[in-house]
């Protein structure tokens, strides 16, 4: 259910017709509209030449050659974009024209592709890390009340569309166990290890013909274990420090 992917292919299908040039000529557009994005959301926290290489590296990331080169990964863009503009808009939401439109940019990347539903968690760990705010305090409640409002509607809308149980065909997974031990190497091997290392890609849609089964496997476990230490490792160090804000300001101080 990505009715906003859907209607982005559809106007330009009717502009330019079945051509593959202007399609992929947008893809290209969006990237560079994503890291013109990151590098102005950078720019609160970090110096410009800083901000800047980094929206560099971000563009030329191998890992996000599938996004930009697979037509139908143009949702993945969409998402991103989506992402950068909640926290554009949302960051420092105080007026109402700005919560609006980032609850309308926070919509449009839930009917672009599911993963836009981390958003809000994005968005709160910013503003921890960052600011030192938690989404309940008075000052951001609105901000947080609101994208729960319009994650709870577009669930609503994606239910009522696709709400039948689909079924059929060979299980992917031979057990629960088996599912919940399936992406941490996953999530490993298809997007942690391409960019680090700049090899490989992430796309794979093959599928076993056979029921797949992983609690067998000893790799399983250990990128479960790498991946859970790799999160406690995290949320210690956040823990221990304090937000950036706070950092600056004791600097300034003493000099």
């Amino acid at each position: 259910y990505r009715p906003l992917l859907s209607l982005s292919f559809l106007v330009q299908r009717a502009l330019s017709g079945r051509r593959p040039g202007p399609f992929h000529a947008v893809n290209i557009l969006l990237h560079a509209a994503v890291c013109l994005l990151l590098f102005s959301a950078l720019k609160r926290y970090l110096e410009r030449d800083a901000a800047g290489v980094a929206a560099l590296i971000f563009a030329i990331l191998p890992v996000h050659a599938e996004a930009v080169s697979y037509l139908t990964s143009r949702s993945e863009l969409l998402v991103a974009l989506s992402a950068l503009g909640c926290w554009l808009l949302l960051g420092a939401a105080h007026a109402r024209p700005r919560l609006v439109a980032g609850l309308a940019c926070f919509a449009a990347g839930l009917l672009s592709k599911e993963h836009a539903f981390v958003i809000p968690a994005f968005l709160a760990l910013s503003d921890w890390v960052f600011e030192g705010r938690r989404p309940w305090e008075a000052s951001r409640r609105r901000v947080y009340i609101g994208m729960t409002l319009v994650a709870l509607a577009a669930l609503a809308a994606r239910t009522a569309v696709i709400g039948a149980k689909v079924s059929g065909g060979v299980p992917f997974f031979a057990s629960r166990l088996d599912a919940a031990l399936g992406w941490p190497g996953f999530a490993l091997r298809h997007y942690a290890w391409p960019t680090a290392a700049g090899l490989g890609l992430c796309a794979d849609f093959t599928r076993a013909g056979s029921r797949l089964v992983v609690a067998a496997s000893a790799s399983a476990w250990l990128s479960l274990a790498t991946l859970l230490a790799g999160a406690g490792a995290c949320l210690i160090g956040v823990a221990k420090r304090r937000r950036v804000g706070t950092a600056h300001e004791t600097v300034e101080s003493v000099g």
